[in-house]
């Protein structure tokens, strides 16, 4: 997926580094690079605004208040609101409903970034295991004769491994949701879109500046994610498995493709039709086919070292459970009613006690309605995160995520390990020091053996 900053190699070589940070400096004196949104964007957005939901319960409230007022104004002597002396007993009312307010607010946040946390865990921690694995293949397969069966059986695991590791997150990602939802889980049959495959599918390494490319992309994950973070654009995946940012359309509510690697065959279906929990069984394939490669002889590398591939893949196992406790455990709906409740019987009891302590139509008007909004408000912001799995604005960015992880794991067969000599010329625009000397030092390369 290109973005906003890509670059081609001519404006590479057009500029150096100094040029490049003179322009970033500038934006960054001139105000233009923002790291948050405006004062009068962040009041004024309505993308993800859950003011809106609660001005309805706080106008109806702020009537309640005005026709009181009147009421008391046109007939004092039939007016039926009793006098109240003091206001313990509305205070303490409030002073409870404020509390459990402020602690369904502090769940639903613990929930959020709790489940953002494990979400994370669960994807960075398979792709730092299939980092592992795809270095201690490319290392077996150039100790390998080439051509050799066994060098053949290298290259086919990477590309099982970048099939299932696209698989299980996309069926991690599926589960998390609808069961925050309440989908089915067969629903992830409709949703994988088979991704275009890496550019290099080969363990060997290619030699990306003898390719002729006329352009150079810029890619960041980041952006990718935190747009989708704060709502303003999404990633949607075409017919052709490409990735295409495009406005959030904030009246819909969709359940994004999840890119895969590789069609899924009849027999992976059929399989993952009779399993309760599909991401442990495809991560049970993926360890079984490590194991049989490293018994077989075509993984070389020590079983020792090899553990950490399997201990990355449990990592992110937990981190899936840990989420999926989060989707699976709602907040408890005894708590949930008696909130609601309260906060019916709060917008009749404002009213009357506003007009009571404040007297005045204007103030009596305002305060209801401030009081009000403040109260439901914060139950509504409560609402909104303590569900993180789902597929509206405010919820975490699943889909993008996942796109992300495929996107990573694949530019790992793009990218392999580049030869390196200490006294190579510096890439175009990079600041060297034309000072340094010219030595004759040892190079690093891709394959020693002779």
């Amino acid at each position: 997926m290109a973005q906003e900053g890509s670059v081609t190699v001519k404006d590479v070589t057009a500029s150096t580094g100094e040029d490049e940070l003179k322009k970033i400096h500038e934006n960054l004196y001139g105000g233009n690079a923002k790291a948050r949104m405006s004062w009068t964007t962040l009041l004024f957005r309505t993308k993800g605004a859950v003011i809106i939901r609660v001005i309805p319960h706080s106008f109806a409230g702020a009537i309640l208040a005005m026709a009181l007022v009147v009421l008391e104004k046109s007939d004092p002597e039939s007016f039926f609101v009793p006098e109240m002396d003091h206001p313990m007993a509305v205070q303490i009312f409030s002073i409870i409903l404020s509390f459990v307010i402020v602690a369904r607010t502090s769940v639903g946040i613990n929930r959020y970034f709790g489940g953002m946390d494990a979400v994370h865990t669960m994807s960075s921690r398979w792709i730092d295991s299939f980092t592992s694995l795809l270095g201690f293949l490319r290392s077996s397969s150039d100790l390998h004769p080439p051509g050799s069966a066994k060098a053949e059986a290298c290259h086919a695991l990477s590309l099982a491994m970048l099939h299932w590791g696209s698989l299980v997150h996309a069926l991690a990602i599926n589960s998390l949701q609808c069961t925050q939802i309440g989908f089915d889980e067969k629903v992830w049959e409709h949703r994988i879109q088979v991704l275009m495959p890496p550019k290099n599918l080969n363990l060997t390494a290619q030699d990306s500046s003898a390719s002729g490319s006329s352009e150079v992309e810029q890619r960041s994950r980041a952006q990718t994610v935190k747009s989708a973070m704060v709502g303003d654009r999404r990633v949607s995946l075409g017919e052709d498995g490409i990735g295409v940012e495009k406005a959030h359309d904030k009246g819909k509510r969709m359940l994004y493709r999840l890119g895969v690697y590789g069609g899924i065959t009849k027999e992976e279906i059929v399989r993952l039709h009779g399993a309760t929990d599909k991401v442990a069984i495809v991560l049970m394939w993926m360890e079984e086919a490590i194991s049989r490669s490293q018994t077989q002889g075509v993984l070389l590398t020590a079983p020792p070292i090899l553990a950490r591939v399997y201990a990355e893949l449990g990592s992110g196992m937990m981190g899936f459970n840990s989420a999926y406790r989060i989707a699976l455990v709602p907040f408890p709906f005894c708590f949930a009613q008696m909130i609601g409740w309260c906060l019916v019987t709060f917008l009749f009891i404002c009213p009357v006690a506003a007009k009571v302590f404040t007297g005045g139509e204007a103030l009596t008007t305002c305060m209801t309605f401030a009081s009000l909004m403040g109260f439901w408000g914060m139950n509504r912001i409560a609402i909104e995160i303590e569900n993180p799995f789902g597929c509206e604005v405010n919820h975490l960015p699943l889909a993008e995520m996942h796109h992300a992880y495929v996107e990573a794991i694949g530019e790992m067969l793009d990218h392999p390990m580049p030869e390196y000599s200490w006294d190579a010329e510096c890439a175009p625009g990079i600041t060297c020091n034309p000072a340094s000397e010219t030595r004759d030092l040892p190079k690093l390369k891709r394959n020693m053996v002779q």
